[in-house]
């Protein structure tokens, strides 16, 4: 749509441009009559062909009526007028050239107005006009005289340069995000070279940066503002005084609106300002009034929301023409900026949002230090270097907290300050002689006489506890710094830092060469554990964000697991330790259940149960505590599932939804008591479901989504809500399809897929989103395969298996990813046999069984696994049926029929299972059939029909084709005819072909 746009807006304008200013209104309103849009975009072409257009020739006649009535001005001082070119707070712009150059070199002729200090302002000049003309810089437009009128109006002459604003060339050019960044680069250049000569801009704004045609920023009145006044008090001023007009708002920083001395910091803030409007289209404040108090609350104290976020924003601009306004919308600057909305805000968050907000900061020491080192940074992004810009709720608080302490706690800074640069080396080194000291204080302790003992003991005492309270901050905020607390990072991915900066392997070092310093220092110890369970939560949590390494996650929890296992040993019961191993064991089992060890991760949920037990004894009114037991008791619940037995399932579910109800109702205004009950109630679903009771289920997810509907309206801004209501819609809608209503299904699952598709455009290096919307791509996929869109179907499952190969090859050992790749070849093998391509359904049905025998091989105990393969093994086998390969189908069905048959012996055939072997019979007793093998037809036949309360009339098709191969054509004729009274009311293809079969059968039976 706005190619199109853009493509209507050229052609126009190309036949327009050189026509007459009268000519160019007629035409714009002639084939821009009610489309403004359009309209905008040629006049923005027009502004960039003839930038003096917009000024000398007005498009709305009533300016081109009032420009006609001010006096024209002929000359000022030495330089005679050519045009006016603009208009501003300060004065008049126009071009001009001096009095017998030869050259004619035009000049851009500034005249201020009346009511500046022009005895001041002149002396001002004299000092400085030949520091500012010395600036010889590309980037930068140079000041070449400057003087008064002959009414005494003070004028400057400057470097006229051609071209437009940096905001408009950037959009009507439509540069993308790299190119506007490669853009402001230079202008951040020329703005560094200038404080290198001691100067500084202090306004500067789009209006002052102006690229020429051929793609290069000059900044215009460049010194400008410190020539008129520098130690005057902007936020005095009146508002309609030219002094005032020298601080732009929109752009000043908190110093220039409470009158502070200015700085090359004021001029960094300000181009922070500006990056952040040539990359999100707005400002990050909304200034309406101009009074002072008004100024100072929002430009000193309000936070402005990150470029990302303020990408959504709908909200009109001031243009500096009161007549004017420019209005921005997420439509407005995806098109300028030729990209989708979210992929832009994917593009912003992170890294660029960091850097434009350090710019930004309040504090002027806290900025970059330079513009230079600004540009540096986002040089740096552009090449996928890590930048210096870091969110700084960490480091700001930690800061406050180590000038809260002394002594051993600057010490600790300074070794943060050398791990976040590298220095391991060094950190080791700190660590060694703080060692050594406290080894140096143990044995002078040693040494003491009893009398020097009782003399100095408070003194050695305060020593050794300044070191232990060295190291713990240490340790702790080496920990926290490299890995952030993971409950609040989850609240929104696009808060935190990619996780692959993070420098993992430092930490390691520098954790296992603490765990052996730490001795018997048991809350060393206890920091040290939540380290490698932090460290563990980025390498492969599966709760949150993270790197998807699931076996390097599972070795950092058992090494925390170890350490606080050792302090138990040696510690009298604290119910925050056994808090604290509770939630490691909870770790451990997440991961094991992910890489396929289900018995393992049942032993890890059932400790981390059994230790959550007893705290709820001790306390029984301790909410955590219930909690705490509530989601044990669940995760212990799941594994049964998986393991088989939905009877010990179905128990703990059961008793987590107890607790949960009970909590619910004890703290109704608790937001997590209540995800906590919509948790539970999938749960429950879940086991409804596989029983065979669908409409149970659907009701039970149903209830889910209402909780979780709810949530959302209470806090429509938190990202885990809307992902929690997005899986609540995924489970509402699958019910739907197992109750073969893919209409009814459809809509909830399309509030799934966009919602996981948003979070993997806000988060693109997440392992979790992606596989959460590949199973997405999944059940979508299986819904249109239901309505008999198998087109659609087929791309779609492309899609998935194209998802699925990368992730696989980066975590093998996920067996999430394995499932969702077996189902991306089961679902293609479907969808090519439905589309008549027989042969080439054969090999994806192939693979997928492949995946299935690898994971049931390497996880026998889990009964997932074991239903699954049969699944798959029934899948090719009728495939290979259908084309015309019996010997191998007859072996796969078999194979599968062995399988479920192993699942009945074991009591573990639920209702998809049962289905599945009553359809694994009813296709051998087919191809039987078709061998022409009876008995063998007709065993399969009947154990399939023992199988059902009422036989389907496919399934007395089979009883009745066998009973005629065996010579029983009575039998088939009484089966046949109950088959087709069955079928009597059925108007769908399936039943009108199988009504069809059978009446032809039945002459052949009665022949």
């Amino acid at each position: 749509m706005e190619r199109e746009l853009y493509k209507r807006a050229k052609e126009l304008f190309l036949r327009i441009c050189d026509l007459p200013d009268e000519d160019r209104r007629a035409a714009l309103d002639e084939n821009c009559a009610g489309d403004p849009e359009l309209r905008a975009e040629v006049e923005a072409l027009l502004r960039h062909h003839d930038p003096s257009s917009a000024e000398t020739a007005p498009l709305s006649p009533e300016a081109t009526t009032a420009k006609r009535e001010e006096p024209r001005i002929r000359s000022v001082g030495p330089y005679r007028i050519i045009r006016e070119i603009g208009r501003g707070g300060m004065g008049v712009v126009y071009v001009g050239v001096r009095e017998g150059d030869q050259f004619k070199r035009r000049l851009a002729i500034k005249v201020l107005k009346r009511g500046t200090d022009t005895e001041r302002v002149l002396q001002r000049f004299d000092l400085e006009r030949q520091v500012l003309s010395a600036l010889n810089h590309a980037g930068i437009g140079r000041l070449f005289d400057a003087g008064e009128t002959e009414d005494g109006v003070p004028y400057f002459a400057m470097e006229y340069v051609e071209g437009i604003p940096i905001d408009e060339y950037c959009d009507v050019h439509r540069l993308h995000i790299d190119e506007r960044l490669e853009l402001f680069s230079k202008v951040c250049a020329a703005v560094h070279y200038a404080h290198q000569n001691l100067v500084v801009h202090r306004d500067l704004k789009p209006g002052n940066i102006i690229v020429t045609k051929d793609g290069e920023p000059k900044l215009l009145d460049f010194g400008i503002a410190k020539l008129i006044n520098p130690e005057m008090s902007l936020v005095t001023a009146d508002p309609t005084a030219p002094e005032f007009r020298v601080m732009t708002p929109e752009y000043a920083s908190p110093e220039q609106v409470r009158g502070d001395p200015i700085t090359t910091a004021s001029d960094v803030y300000s181009l922070g300002v500006l990056l952040y409007e040539l990359l999100s289209g707005h400002r990050p404040y909304r200034i309406k009034s101009r009074v002072r108090a008004e100024l100072e609350r929002i430009i000193c104290e309000e936070d402005p929301e990150r470029p990302s976020t303020a990408l959504s924003r709908i909200e009109a601009l001031d243009t500096g023409d009161p007549t004017t306004t420019k209005t921005v919308t997420p439509e407005s600057v995806s098109r300028s900026r030729e990209e989708r909305i979210e992929r832009l805000r994917r593009r912003l968050a992170g890294d660029i949002d960091n850097i434009v907000l350090m710019a930004m900061r309040k504090e002027p020491q806290r900025r970059y230090v330079s513009a230079q080192q600004l540009a540096e940074d986002i040089h740096r992004h552009l090449k996928g270097h890590p930048v210096h810009a870091r969110r700084d709720t960490f480091g700001y608080r930690m800061a406050k907290f180590i000038r809260r302490n002394r002594g051993g706690v600057a010490a600790a800074l300074i070794i943060v300050i050398l791990i976040v640069a590298g220095g391991v080396t060094s950190a080791s080194g700190w660590w060694t002689a703080v060692e050594a000291k406290r080894q140096a204080v143990a044995a002078k302790q040693e040494a003491l006489t009893q009398r020097d003992r009782a003399l100095q003991q408070e003194r050695i005492a305060e020593e050794a506890t300044a070191l232990a309270d060295s190291r713990l901050v240490w340790i702790k905020a080496m920990s926290r710094t490299f890995a952030p607390d993971r409950d609040e990072a989850a609240r929104d991915p696009t808060e935190r830092q990619s996780s692959s900066d993070w420098p993992i392997s430092v930490t390691l070092a520098q954790l296992e060469l603490l765990s052996g310093a730490a001795q018997d220092d048991s809350v060393l110890k206890r920091e040290l554990a939540l380290g490698y369970n932090r460290i563990g939560d980025i390498q492969g949590s599966i709760r949150g964000r993270s790197h998807g390494d699931l076996k390097d996650a599972l070795a950092s929890y058992r090494k925390a697991l170890a350490i606080q296992q050792e302090v138990a040993s040696r510690t009298r019961r604290d119910p925050g330790l056994l808090r604290e191993l509770s939630l490691t064991h909870l770790r451990i089992g997440d991961m094991l259940k992910r890489i396929g060890q289900t018995q393992e991760a049942l032993e890890a949920y059932q400790t981390a149960l059994d230790i959550r037990q007893g705290l709820l004894q001790a306390s029984p009114t301790d909410h955590i505590a219930q909690r705490d037991l509530a989601i044990a008791l669940s995760n212990v619940g799941e594994m049964y599932a998986r393991l088989g037995d939905d009877a010990l399932a179905i128990r703990h579910y059961n008793r987590s939804l107890t607790l949960r109800e009970q909590l619910a109702a004890q703290k109704p205004e608790d937001l997590q008591s209540k995800r906590d009950l919509s948790s539970i109630y999938l749960r429950v679903g879940g086991r409804l479901d596989a029983s065979g009771d669908h409409e149970a289920a659907l009701q039970r997810y149903t209830a889910a989504l209402t909780v979780r509907q709810e949530l959302v309206e209470a806090e429509p801004e938190n990202i885990a809500w809307r992902r929690d209501l997005a899986v609540a819609h995924y489970f509402v809608g699958r019910a739907h399809l197992r109750l073969d209503d893919p209409e009814a299904a459809l809509p909830h699952l399309v509030q799934y897929f966009t919602v996981m598709q948003q979070r993997v455009w806000l988060d693109p290096e997440s392992s979790r989103a992606r596989g959460e919307l590949a199973g997405a791509y999944e059940i979508i996929a299986g819904t249109k395969g239901m309505m008999g869109d198998w087109e659609a179907a087929l791309e779609d499952y492309r899609k998935l298996q194209s998802m699925m190969h990368p992730l696989v090859d980066e975590h093998p050992e996920d067996t999430l990813h394995q499932l969702l790749l077996a189902a991306s070849y089961e679902g293609i093998a479907n969808a090519r046999a439905e589309l008549g391509d027989l042969t080439g359904a054969i090999e994806p049905a192939r693979d997928a069984v492949t995946i299935y025998e690898e994971l049931a091989d390497a996880d026998p105990d889990n009964a997932r696994w074991r239903e699954r393969l049969p699944a798959a093994m029934l899948n090719l086998g009728i495939r290979l049926v259908k084309a015309d390969r019996r010997g191998e189908a007859m072996q796969h069905l078999q194979a599968a029929l062995d399988r479920y048959e192993a699942l009945a012996d074991r009591d573990e055939l639920d209702a998809t299972g049962r289905s599945g072997m009553i359809e694994t019979m009813h296709e051998l007793s087919k191809l039987m059939a078709k061998l022409e093998d009876g008995d063998k037809a007709l065993e399969y036949a009947e154990r399939a029909v023992q199988l059902v309360e009422q036989p389907t009339p496919a399934l007395l098709r089979d009883l009745a084709l066998a009973y005629h191969l065996t010579g029983d054509d009575e039998r088939a004729i009484e089966n046949a005819t109950l088959a087709l009274t069955l079928l009597e009311g059925e108007e769908d293809t399936e039943a009108a072909e199988l009504r069809e079969v059978l009446e032809a059968d039945l002459e052949s039976y009665r022949r």
